[in-house]
C-alpha cells in the first residue's frame, strides 16, 4: 500500500453583491496504517489495515475581486490545477476570453471526431455490403477425366467436383450477388449523399478552421493573443491576456504604443523609453484606479474590451513625430483618451 496525496477545494462560494470570492484548498495525505508485522523466511513484513488521514492547509482565499479582471488575469496567476480553475469559474457568472477560445477549440475538435466517426461508419457499412460472395465456380468439371484418375487417387480426384447443374446455379448466384452488392452500394451512397457533401465541405474548410483555432488556442494558453478582428488585425494584441500582464518582453524597448477600447471605439496613444514599464503604469497588477488617467482606468475596470499594439523607434524625434501622427490617425485627442495632441 502506498501513501496517497490529494488536493481538495472546499467552501467555494462567490457573492454577486459584494464580489467576494472564498475557497479553501487542503492537501489530504492518506498513510497506510500498520497493525502488526508478520515474519516470513526470517523477514518481517507489515500488515496494513486502512489509512490514517492528515490534512494541511494549502491556500485560504477570501477576497473581494474585480470579476472581469480576476477571470481573465488573476486566476491564471494562482497556480491552480485546471480542475480547480474550472470549478471556480462555475461560481463566477463570467466566461473569460481564454475559456471561450478553449471551448471553441473543443467544439471544433468534437466536430472533427464526429465527422471521422461518420466517415468510418459509412465505409464500414459499404464494406459490409460488399461481403456477399461472387466467386463461385461457374465451369462444370470433366466427369470422365476425373473417373479415369479415380483408381489412382483412391477417389480423391472427385473432390471439388462441379456438375453442370451446380455450375449453372453458381453462375446465377454470382449474377444475383453482384447485382445485390451494386444496388446496395448505390443505396448507401444515396442515403449518405448529405453526409458525403458534408464531408466534402468539411474537408475544404478543415485546414483553415482547425489550423486557425489550434494556433489561437496555443496563443491563448501562452496569454499572448493576436487580435484577429477583420478590420484591425495587424499587430493588435488582446490586452487582458497580454504577456501575463507583466509586459516583460517590452521592458527597455523604446517606441509608440496605441491602446484601443474596442467597446467604445476610443484610443490612447503614448510614447515611452520603456514600453513595458509604461504599460504597467497604466495597468498595474492591482485594482487601484490610475489617477493620471481616471477615465481610462474606469473604462478598463468596468469591463470594456481593450487591445494594444506598439511600434519601436530609435530617436526622440522619431518618437515625437510618430506619436503626433498616430494621435491624429486614431483621433485620440478629439475623441479619445489623450489630453494633448502630442509632444512638440
Amino acid at each position: 500500500m502506498k501513501i496517497i496525496k490529494e488536493l481538495w477545494i472546499t467552501n467555494l462560494s462567490f457573492d454577486k453583491r459584494t464580489n467576494k470570492l472564498t475557497f479553501v484548498i487542503k492537501l489530504h495525505t492518506y498513510t497506510p496504517k500498520i497493525v502488526r508485522y508478520e515474519q516470513r523466511n526470517y523477514v518481517k513484513y507489515p500488515v496494513y489495515d486502512g489509512y490514517s488521514e492528515r490534512t494541511k492547509l494549502v491556500r485560504n482565499f477570501d477576497k473581494t475581486i474585480n470579476p472581469i479582471k480576476f477571470v481573465n488575469e488573476d486566476i491564471l496567476k494562482l497556480d491552480l490545477s485546471r480542475k480547480f480553475i474550472l470549478l471556480i469559474l462555475e461560481k463566477i457568472p463570467i466566461v473569460p476570453e481564454w475559456r471561450k477560445k478553449e471551448m471553441e477549440l473543443k467544439r471544433i475538435l468534437d466536430l472533427i471526431d464526429d465527422t471521422k466517426r461518420k466517415i468510418r461508419n459509412y465505409h464500414n457499412e459499404k464494406r459490409e455490403y460488399s461481403f456477399k460472395k461472387t466467386n463461385f465456380n461457374e465451369e462444370p468439371s470433366n466427369f470422365w477425366l476425373r473417373l479415369f484418375f479415380a483408381p489412382f487417387t483412391l477417389g480423391l480426384s472427385f473432390i471439388g467436383y462441379n456438375s453442370q447443374k451446380q455450375a449453372l446455379l453458381n453462375k446465377e448466384t454470382n449474377k444475383n450477388n453482384k447485382e445485390w452488392n451494386g444496388n446496395h452500394k448505390i443505396k448507401i451512397d444515396q442515403e449518405n449523399s448529405l453526409l458525403l457533401k458534408e464531408i466534402q465541405q468539411f474537408n475544404e474548410r478543415c485546414n483553415n478552421t482547425i489550423g486557425f483555432n489550434w494556433n489561437l488556442y496555443h496563443r491563448t494558453k501562452a496569454k499572448e493573443i493576436i487580435w484577429w478582428d477583420k478590420e484591425i488585425h495587424d499587430g493588435w494584441k488582446d490586452l487582458k491576456l497580454a504577456s501575463d500582464f507583466s509586459f516583460q518582453n517590452l521592458n527597455g524597448k523604446k517606441g509608440v504604443y496605441i491602446i484601443r477600447n474596442e467597446t467604445k471605439n476610443k484610443c490612447y496613444v503614448g510614447q515611452a523609453k520603456s514600453i513595458g514599464v509604461r504599460l504597467n503604469q497604466h495597468f498595474p497588477n492591482s485594482e487601484v484606479i490610475n489617477t493620471k488617467n481616471a477615465e481610462f482606468a474606469k473604462d478598463w475596470y468596468s469591463g470594456d474590451y481593450f487591445c494594444y499594439k506598439y511600434i519601436l523607434c530609435q530617436t526622440k524625434d522619431e518618437l515625437d513625430s510618430l506619436e503626433k501622427q498616430k494621435i491624429e490617425e486614431f483621433n485620440s485627442f478629439r475623441d479619445g483618451y489623450n489630453g494633448t495632441g502630442g509632444n512638440k
